[in-house]
């Protein structure tokens, strides 16, 4: 296999493949755990709470605005799901989808939330 970049092209085993998308996803998942600690910590909830099947307008709104983040960061749905089922919370792909299109279109509107989401992703990818 081919491994390419703009500044170099490198042959790679599949080992190194597979090595390689390994620590992909723990860098990704190390990301979604410190998103999920900021918006618990955002919405003054446990993480337990943030993983419930409660429809709380609380609980809804912190979980989307985690799926927001998740997908901005940018982690793929298919990722987010199974990080999300890891903690307990089986959802669906177009859950996420509306979850995330609810806060879209809040961060264009209101100039706090998008304050919020912007601290929240500097302080978690910094």
């Amino acid at each position: 296999m081919v491994y390419m970049t703009r500044t170099y092209t490198k042959e790679v085993t599949p080992q190194g493949v597979m090595m390689l998308n390994q620590k992909l996803n723990q860098m990704k998942k190390n990301i979604f755990n410190k998103y999920v600690d900021k918006v618990c910590e955002t919405y003054d909830m446990k993480k337990e709470d943030l993983f419930t099947k409660d429809k709380r307008t609380d609980f809804a709104g912190a979980r989307h605005l985690l799926y927001y983040l998740s997908i901005e960061s940018p982690m793929q749905i298919a990722q987010l799901r199974r990080y999300m089922k890891d903690n307990g919370y089986d959802i669906s792909h177009s859950s996420i989808y509306h979850g995330y299109n609810k806060v879209t279109d809040l961060v264009k509107d209101d100039k706090q939330i998008s304050k919020i989401v912007k601290n929240i992703q500097q302080e978690c990818t910094d």
